[in-house]
């Protein structure tokens, strides 16, 4: 499937927070390499401490599936080990995705949260700090993956998120493609089914070779 600009669909929040001279810095979507058609966020995992005698968070981590797979994996945790207290964990269901971001700042991240499509705000951390709620689920977003900066506590953080149906027509783009090829390029359905393909990949040869009803008609349920 031609996925070609797709990345340009991602946006980011800003990072909120500090940035200091030993911070260390994260962002989980470069190290994706942009490419949030392949993965979907299953769990967040956030750790709270203690700092100057108030709650703060301490680190946070995305976990993340690729499409068709039931394996999760992580790039790591951005979390300071001093004065941990508590671990929380936000787990998503199978259709469900991370929509609003919640913050609140002092001189490091003291609140972090986040709203899914399924589940109400979820906050935890301290009260101190100016609050920042990042209304995304009213932009139809998908979160996608952190960025930041940490040291003995997380410092400063945002999200890179996508909208959801502008994603959806650029990805049954590549259907429609993929369709045209199958039934007017001579040899290449042939082809296709001789290579080693996933089960996406073989479920997507099948979708494009259905008759145009039922062709139509899935494309039009996928895009509701």
């Amino acid at each position: 499937m031609n996925m070609e600009g797709a990345d340009k669909l991602l946006q980011r929040t800003g990072k909120y927070g500090w940035i200091y001279p030993d911070s260390i810095h994260f962002n989980e979507a470069r190290d994706l390499h942009n490419e949030f058609w392949k993965h979907k966020v299953s769990r967040v995992k956030i750790w709270t401490g203690m700092k100057d005698n108030k709650l703060v968070i301490n680190g946070i981590q995305f976990y993340y599936k690729k499409q068709d797979q039931k394996d999760e994996f992580s790039l790591g945790e951005h979390v300071g080990q001093t004065n941990l207290k508590d671990t929380f964990e936000i787990k998503l269901e199978q259709n469900e995705y991370l929509t609003d971001f919640h913050i609140r700042i002092d001189q490091e991240v003291t609140q972090i949260g986040f709203t899914t499509n399924k589940k109400d705000k979820q906050v935890f951390g301290g009260e101190t700090g100016e609050d920042k709620i990042i209304n995304l689920k009213e932009k139809d977003a998908v979160i996608f993956a952190p960025y930041g900066c940490y040291k003995d506590n997380l410092q400063s953080c945002g999200v890179y998120w996508y909208n959801r149906k502008e994603y959806a027509k650029k990805y049954f783009a590549g259907y429609f493609e993929l369709r045209y090829l199958v039934q007017k390029k001579q040899g290449f359905k042939e082809a296709a089914e001789k290579l080693k393909l996933d089960e996406s990949n073989k479920v997507l040869l099948k979708v494009c070779s259905l008759p145009p009803p039922q062709f139509n008609a899935i494309i039009r349920f996928c895009l509701n």
